[in-house]
């Protein structure tokens, strides 16, 4: 299905504007479903001084035109995708984004830590490490609300589902990201 109008214009929101002409070149290796819209979050993001939207969750599927995208199209439409309703979809396409992650990437890697997926939890730990920590520092120093929301939701995930397989925090996989991060944007910050 197309998206409409108003859903494309959304969808731009999701990423820098000099992206703008490569967001549209993505969508064409999309198909959304007719059913379910994209779900928007409200939580506005800074991304280098601009405002930027995460969407919470779309259904869409990639078509062949994915396969012949360029590179920063495909990793466009794997970032979106990086928000799919099946986990399983969203791990897929989380690992295409391991190298190299740009900075406005960045941003659905740390949504998904703060969700409730094990696996994706685990790759991005594995998968992530100190060659990202200047573009992860970035985002995350201007973002310090949704680090504080992100954290919240690791723990309230480990409470409910993981606690009793994980009864020491750094043996979950979302603490020890999360304590990573906090080191990265110490590093970052400069001396006082």
């Amino acid at each position: 299905m197309a998206l409409q109008i108003s859903d494309k214009k959304q969808l731009k929101q999701v990423f820098p504007k000099a992206l703008h002409p490569a967001v549209q070149e993505a969508l064409c290796g999309l198909s959304f479903a007719d059913a379910n819209p994209p779900q928007w979050w409200s939580q506005p993001l800074n991304l280098s001084g601009e405002q930027i939207r995460l969407p919470y969750r779309i259904n869409a599927q990639t078509t062949q035109a994915y396969a012949s995208l360029a590179q920063t199209p495909r990793l466009i439409a794997d970032c979106l995708m990086t928000r799919h309703y099946d986990g399983r979809v969203r791990q897929h396409h989380l690992r295409n984004l391991a190298q190299p992650l740009p900075l406005w990437a960045v941003p659905f890697v740390v949504r998904l830590v703060g969700e409730y997926v094990l696996e994706i939890i685990d790759d991005i730990e594995a998968n992530f490490d100190e060659s990202h920590s200047t573009e992860f520092a970035q985002f995350l120093n201007h973002n310090r609300p949704f680090v504080t929301l992100t954290s919240q939701r690791v723990t309230s995930y480990w409470n409910c589902y993981y606690r009793g397989r994980f009864p020491i925090r750094t043996d979950y996989a979302g603490f020890r990201v999360l304590d990573r991060w906090q080191r990265w944007i110490q590093n970052q910050e400069p001396a006082v």
